[in-house]
């Protein structure tokens, strides 16, 4: 495409709208070139659900960065089931988050600083101490971090805050994502 070294295998016909992995399917691009098209199908995927083509509902956990999201979504999936989908994982893309959580069949737990585009089931907000906050970042090797508290705080949004200063009591935790799922799937 560009004539940068092709280092990625991309499908071109996306699986989420039907393609195969039958070799004259897949294509090699850069990885930039792949990240600009993988961008491009997570933005029509949003599209469709804004549109009417809904994704399964899922749950966010959102909060300042070490504020204990990671540590409630793995302890939340594993009491459920439900897996857990990390913004880290897709480095910082919500397109692309958006393009694998519409893919997904069932509920997901989706973690980030950021909210998601699409509907939610139940929007999950952790809040700790702030010295404790710091802490924790210190303890992150290499991390880089510039707050933007009014970008980030979204529990006034929030159906349930969630303090993780302490170890978190799962049980009313869990007891909001039943209600929440048993409330969307009685509506569908």
């Amino acid at each position: 495409m560009c004539g940068a070294p092709a280092n990625v295998v991309d499908h071109i016909i996306p699986r989420a709208e039907g393609g195969s992995d039958d070799p004259d399917q897949l294509q090699s691009l850069c990885t930039y070139h792949s990240r600009r098209k993988t961008g491009a199908e997570g933005a029509r995927a949003a599209r469709r659900a804004r549109e009417g083509d809904r994704p399964a509902p899922h749950i966010a956990i959102t909060g300042y960065a070490a504020s204990g999201k990671s540590e409630l979504a793995k302890r939340l999936s594993a009491a459920t089931g439900i897996p857990t989908m990390h913004i880290d994982d897709l480095e910082g893309n919500w397109r692309l988050l958006g393009y694998h959580a519409h893919r997904h069949a069932g509920p997901l737990i989706v973690e980030s600083i950021a909210l998601p585009a699409w509907p939610l089931a139940l929007l999950i907000y952790c809040r700790c101490d702030e010295s404790l906050r710091q802490r924790r970042l210190r303890q992150r090797p290499g991390f880089y971090h510039r707050d933007t508290p009014e970008r980030y705080d979204h529990s006034a949004r929030a159906d349930l805050v969630v303090d993780t200063t302490r170890r978190v009591d799962l049980r009313p935790v869990l007891r909001r994502i039943d209600a929440a799922l048993s409330a969307l799937l009685a509506a569908r």
